[in-house]
Parts: C-alpha cells; sequence; structure tokens
C-alpha cells in the first residue's frame, strides 16, 4: 500500500493562508492599486476590529495613482475612513478632515456634510455647524432638499448664537 505523504510535508491550513495573507500585504504595501489585495486586507482588518490598522490602510490606498483619477472613487475611501475615524477610533480632528476632502472630491455625498454637521454639534462650534449647512445647501439643486441644511441652520442661530434675525433668514 501507499502510504499518504508525511504531514510535516503539507503545510497546515494556517500556515498556507498566513503565507498567502503575507503575499497580499508585501504586494498592497509596494503596490496601493493592487485591488484584490486592498479589499482582502480591508475585510481581515474590519473583521478584526484592528480599525487603526484599516485606518493605515485607507491611508495608503489613497495614494493609489488610479485613485489620482478618479474623483468619486476617492471620495467614497475619504467617507469611509471619516465613518471609520469617527465611530470606531474616536479622531474628531481627522474624521473632520476625511470629511471635508470628501466633499469637496465630492459635493453631492451627503453623508459627508452629515458627518461635518455631527462632529461640530458635538464641539459646540456654531459656526462652522452653519457654514457647513451653506455649502451643503449649494450643491443642493431641489428647492425642498436645499431648505433642510438652512432650517437646520436656523435651529443654530436660534438656540445655540441666539440671533433670532439670522435665525429667521435661515428658515426662510
Amino acid at each position: 500500500p501507499v502510504e499518504p505523504p508525511a504531514a510535516a510535508a503539507r503545510p497546515a491550513v494556517g500556515e498556507t493562508m498566513d503565507a498567502e495573507q503575507s503575499r497580499h500585504r508585501e504586494r498592497f504595501a509596494a503596490d496601493p492599486d493592487a485591488t484584490a489585495s486592498f479589499e482582502l486586507i480591508e475585510e481581515q482588518c474590519f473583521l478584526a476590529g484592528r480599525w487603526n490598522e484599516l485606518a493605515e490602510l485607507y491611508g495608503h490606498r489613497l495614494t493609489a495613482p488610479s485613485l489620482a483619477e478618479d474623483p468619486a472613487a476617492r471620495a467614497r475611501l475619504q467617507l469611509r475612513l471619516g465613518q471609520l475615524l469617527e465611530e470606531r477610533i474616536g479622531d474628531g480632528d481627522a474624521a473632520i478632515e476625511a470629511y471635508r476632502e470628501c466633499a469637496r472630491l465630492d459635493g453631492a455625498r451627503r453623508a459627508a456634510w452629515q458627518g461635518l454637521r455631527r462632529l461640530y454639534t458635538a464641539r459646540g462650534s456654531w459656526a462652522a455647524v452653519l457654514q457647513v449647512a451653506e455649502l451643503e445647501a449649494a450643491t443642493l439643486g431641489d428647492p425642498a432638499e436645499r431648505a433642510r441644511p438652512f432650517q437646520e441652520g436656523g435651529g443654530s442661530w436660534s438656540q445655540h448664537l441666539g440671533d433670532p434675525r439670522h435665525a429667521a433668514q435661515a428658515y426662510v
């Protein structure tokens, strides 16, 4: 009878996966455009709750030459980075920067404006809340949609800045 190969001759499943993961990490480190490697590492970081590593991964991905020519893809990644920084890492300053960059790249991305308003509201930065509302409203075409940021701004003028005249103008 033929004997099966010795167990030591075959790598264990975990060793094979570790080697594959290492190859993907090396590939992505050398080439931030290596999409398959990026997606695999992103999923691993997310599932393991390695938030700081995921933020670094996003930062490296943003250096990819292909993203330089694709503002929509950069905006999507900046939004994910902002959400990660805000919700999982708790770095409001860095989240604000990511949301600002997302909004600069794609002003129609409402989640970026909402993130900025949420963070500025939490800080009590009412002038910044109002500025964000004005910038967001300028990106909206539908008058009913454009009114919402101004309505929120009116609340800030009235409740937090004690200026009923500006509040009334925002509500109009």
